[in-house]
């Protein structure tokens, strides 16, 4: 419907807007020094001072009046489409999902959806009746909230002016919540819509790709029986120029086509008895478990549950274990791996001596023969040299000291000359020492001279030891 702004009131100048600024002397303008400013500044006072112009509106026209209509009415032809449409979803809805829906939100429903049914009503009466409705408009008089174009071309009447229908009233139209939510739910309704429609073509483009799928089969199975029969039956008989084959060899060619199609129908058939016997057993457990389901109460969950946090554990011990042997089994296999190059590595070793000493056995053999050689010269020289020992006693009269002897003399020598040689140096530090008087000089002295007579017979006895030592070290 169209509306028409109504020119606000001027706004009338208060008095002391109204009054004009008083003027000043010629001597205070002068003293103002500034009379271009001062013109500047009346001229602004003055343009505050006027009133602002009156707002003229321009009627509108007949034909402005019928579009706006015809917006109105098409606008409420398509909320009552999406009404209706809506309406019929939460009916659908309530039909399927009766049982779930309490009483209090069934009411509140109803009640909802009445509302609406009876908008889409007086919307679709108003469509039926929008030519009346339009004609009353345009016969409308002397209504100033009407049309006020035609006010100004229609003539007044004597008659009766028609009561104004007020559509508003009549019509009632949504408000920007129930739209939001009916657009809302209209979306999500196209959205399922389109979600299924692209299912069920994916499904039937499924179907014939599974159909091409099989026909490619089939046309090849087709065309390899085909070339099989050419080769088989047809070779033949075109090689000898008939054109018709042979009745033994087609029979026998479809004999083993027929063989191979019954084999593996029975396989078929084995498989499917295989699969619909697991599908008993699967629908007997499945069976057995909601049975069981249904004795199964609070406790025994709260039972089942222990037992699951109890399997839990020991699948952590389990794994933790296999970890740990993994780890042990992949240090032992790096140890046997380590032994086994050790172990090849010796092996080569032993056939490279074993070669070494097949190489070396003439060598042995030989050093055999010297050692021998050498063995037997040695005691023939033993031999001689004890004969030796003995004439050369025999000719002395007296018995040679031995080799032991002559060590045990010679380690003797060695003794007596190192004891020779301490007392020497005792016998200079106790010459030294009677040499300086001090307060025990008796003592010392007499102390002195019997280390210097002990030390004196000892060092005769070794003299005489060692010269009787070298002596028989000389003899021997």
């Amino acid at each position: 419907m169209a509306t028409t702004t109504v020119p606000a009131p001027p706004v009338a100048a208060s008095s002391t807007d109204a009054l004009p600024p008083p003027a000043l002397p010629a001597d205070a303008a002068g003293a103002a020094g500034d009379p271009a400013a001062a013109e500047d500044q009346s001229a602004d006072e003055a343009s505050e001072a006027e009133p602002p112009p009156p707002q003229v509106e321009t009627p509108l026209s007949d034909q402005e009046i019928l579009n706006n209509l015809l917006k109105e009415c098409e606008l409420l032809t398509n909320e009552n489409a999406l009404l209706s449409d809506y309406i019929l979803r939460v009916a659908a809805a309530k039909v399927t999902n009766l049982s779930d829906i309490s009483e209090e939100e069934t009411e509140s429903e109803e009640d909802e959806i009445f509302e609406y049914a009876s908008r889409s009503s007086v919307a679709q009466s108003l469509m039926g009746r929008g030519g009346s409705i339009l004609e009353g408009a345009a016969s409308r008089r002397g209504s100033s909230a009407g049309f006020p174009g035609l006010r100004a071309q229609t003539p007044a009447k004597s008659e009766t002016p028609e009561p104004e229908v007020n559509l508003q009233a009549l019509c009632p139209t949504l408000n920007a919540e129930e739209k939001n939510e009916i657009a809302t739910r209209g979306c999500s309704a196209m959205k399922e819509e389109i979600e299924s429609t692209i299912t069920e073509n994916e499904r039937m483009l499924d179907e014939l790709r599974a159909a091409f799928d099989e026909a490619s089969l089939r046309i090849g199975e087709v065309r390899r029986d085909r070339a099989d029969f050419q080769r088989d039956v047809l070779s033949d008989s075109r090689a000898k120029g008939v054109k018709r084959g042979n009745a033994d060899k087609i029979l026998k060619f479809m004999e083993a086509k027929l063989s191979k199609k019954f084999a593996k129908a029975l396989k078929v058939r084995e498989r499917n008895a295989a699969l619909n016997l697991q599908i008993a057993k699967t629908e007997q457990m499945l069976a057995n478990k909601k049975e069981l389901a249904d004795l199964l109460h609070a406790v025994d969950f709260e039972q089942l549950q222990i037992h699951k946090q109890q399997n839990q554990q020991r699948l952590r011990e389990r794994l933790h274990e296999l970890n740990r042997l993994k780890s042990s089994n992949a240090k032992a296999t790096e140890a046997l791996d380590y032994q086994s190059w050790q172990l090849s590595s010796h092996i080569r070793n032993r056939y490279y001596i074993l070669e070494q000493l097949v190489e070396r056995e003439p060598q042995l053999a030989h050093v055999r023969k010297d050692i021998a050689r050498v063995s037997r010269k040695k005691d023939r020289l033993e031999e001689l040299f004890h004969i030796f020992i003995q004439e050369r006693d025999a000719q002395l009269g007296e018995a040679q000291p031995n080799v032991l002897e002559y060590m045990e003399l010679k380690e003797r020598v060695h003794m007596l000359r190192l004891e020779h040689h301490t007392w020497t140096q005792k016998v200079e530090v106790a010459e030294l020492c009677s040499q300086q008087p001090s307060a025990h000089q008796s003592e010392r002295d007499i102390f002195s001279v019997n280390d210097m007579l002990v030390g004196k017979e000892v060092l005769e006895s070794q003299a005489e030891d060692s010269d009787v030592a070298e002596t028989a070290v000389a003899v021997a």
